[in-house]
């Protein structure tokens, strides 16, 4: 007799596409023979917020932990909560697989254990990067560690689950099953074609009003960029082959109607001999043209990457692509292991002008070596390549927080060599509020200056700013932070408070 498994994924995140990572567990508990359910919390918290006329978007803070929650808002999550328990009879699973996403969904399931995890009659089980970051504002705890010590759940699994998952349902033990060191599946065509039919997927407030999905074509990054941690959670880069990839975006278009697909993969074109594959199948597919694609891209050095390869990604449908550009200056975009150039991207904004296909500049301010002069780079950038935001051809920039010192990042392991201090809070060292003994005039506030500067230098070009109301509130919550902390002159602080 199969076990009965509900599978969950919890706020936040975005309410635009069905959860992969449910996704993925649902497929290999089912393939394993297994009866499942999947819900998406999220999105049922989505519409529960519209018919209680709230905004889901004020959660956003709480999410973020830049401020704690009302009695009101605790109430109404802990009353969602309930609706939960009640609409579901947990008792009759075996089986909770709980998914945490990232730092953002510790909040809820704060709340969700703290109500179905005493006197349990079923399993929990909890995955996902988040479940495996410091929890509770205690940098050496991590969430599993802190939920497993006080029995809100049984078990956790640590990386990909396809292998790991059905030796765990099977009563054995393997890498990463309740311990942190995971296996990486070599050969991804041994994947399973994802599907999300556990998932209502008329329910989800897409962005162009057709079904779109989330897809995988790799795991880990070509590129070791110093801010990243991805090399944490996938040492080593794989990917599908791009027959495997196209056989899923078509296997999705045909049986569930889906047009429209990102993938979460680090780099789409991370894997060229891949990605071209898969670009000559789906140009060959008859309902090519109904069919668009996007997700992270890499500008590679110009020689490497001809004309004609534009022209078959516009064929295959590529729409909107996003770009890691960082900064304008070349000296640090460099340092950061990135290797192409103002140059380069010149010419690829180019080929993207004459293919109709899109991109979205993702930015920060502030990194560890930057001076003035590399500031004033990132700002020329702005006016020059303004003609390519009126063709459409750059639909936005997206600007991230200042510098963020990750935990297991290559830069993490560079504090000492460019003498890093971090302003602390009750002995805990808030990873965006540093400085820097080699760059002293690079502090905290002449961070958050230029990325302010380069908001107005993108407002008077005319760029479309992307999520700038909850970047700026993110923003000034870091800067509320900082002051809460730091002893900072009242008229200073003032000034820079009105300035955002």
């Amino acid at each position: 007799m199969s076990d009965k498994i509900l599978v969950v994924s919890i706020p936040r995140l975005e309410p635009h596409r069905p959860p992969i990572s449910a996704a993925i567990v649902a497929t290999v508990c089912e393939n394993h023979g297994h009866q499942v359910e999947a819900v998406d919390l999220n999105i049922k918290f989505y519409h529960y917020c519209k018919d209680q006329e709230i905004n889901y978007y004020s959660f956003d803070s709480v999410w973020d932990k830049y401020r704690l929650p009302t009695q009101q808002e605790l109430d109404f999550v802990d009353n969602f909560i309930i609706k939960f328990q009640t609409d579901y009879n947990l008792s009759s699973y075996k089986y909770i697989m709980l998914s945490v996403f990232g730092m953002s969904n510790h909040f809820f399931a704060d709340r969700l254990l703290a109500k179905i995890g005493p006197n349990r009659p079923f399993k929990i089980l909890v995955g996902g990067s988040g479940a495996f970051t410091s929890i509770k504002g205690n940098t050496l705890e991590s969430f599993v560690g802190y939920f497993k010590r006080v029995n809100l759940i049984d078990d956790y699994i640590k990386g990909e689950c396809e292998e790991t998952l059905p030796l765990y349902l099977d009563g054995l033990n393997g890498k990463g099953i309740n311990n942190l060191d995971p296996a990486q599946i070599e050969n991804l065509d041994t994947l399973p074609l994802l599907d999300y039919k556990h998932f209502d997927l008329d329910a989800y407030d897409y962005i162009e009003k057709v079904r779109d999905i989330y897809i995988e074509g790799s795991r880990g990054c070509v590129r070791k960029c110093t801010y990243c941690d991805v090399a944490s959670f996938w040492p080593k880069y794989r990917f599908r082959s791009g027959e495997h990839i196209a056989r899923e975006i078509i296997h999705n278009y045909e049986y569930h109607g889906v047009q429209k697909f990102y993938f979460t993969d680090s780099l789409v074109n991370g894997s060229l001999k891949s990605f071209s594959n898969m670009c000559e199948i789906l140009t060959n597919y008859q309902f090519a043209d109904q069919i668009k694609w996007g997700g992270q891209f890499i500008f590679r050095n110009k020689k490497t990457v001809s004309p004609e390869h534009f022209e078959m990604i516009s064929k295959a449908g590529g729409g909107t692509f996003y770009v890691g550009i960082e900064t304008g200056s070349d000296r640090i975009r460099q340092e950061m292991g990135k290797n192409f150039t103002n140059d380069d991207i010149e010419y690829q904004l180019e080929q993207f002008q004459k293919n109709k296909l899109h991109c979205t500049f993702l930015m920060f301010p502030g990194y560890v070596t930057e001076t003035l002069q590399d500031h004033q780079e990132t700002l020329a950038m702005l006016p020059r390549w303004k003609k390519y935001v009126a063709s459409g051809t750059i639909n936005g920039l997206e600007l991230g927080q200042p510098l963020l010192i990750l935990e297991e990042t290559p830069l993490s392991r560079m504090i000492d060599t460019y003498k890093i201090k971090f302003v602390d809070s009750q002995e805990i060292a808030i990873n965006g509020l540093w400085r820097s003994e080699i760059n002293p005039d690079l502090d905290f506030v002449e961070r958050v200056k230029r990325q302010l500067e380069i908001y107005e230098h993108a407002a008077e070009h005319k760029w479309p700013i992307w999520r700038f109301t909850s970047r700026v509130i993110a923003l000034k919550n870091l800067l509320e932070s900082f002051y809460s902390i730091q002893d900072v002159s009242p008229g200073y602080k003032t000034i820079m408070m009105k300035t955002l």
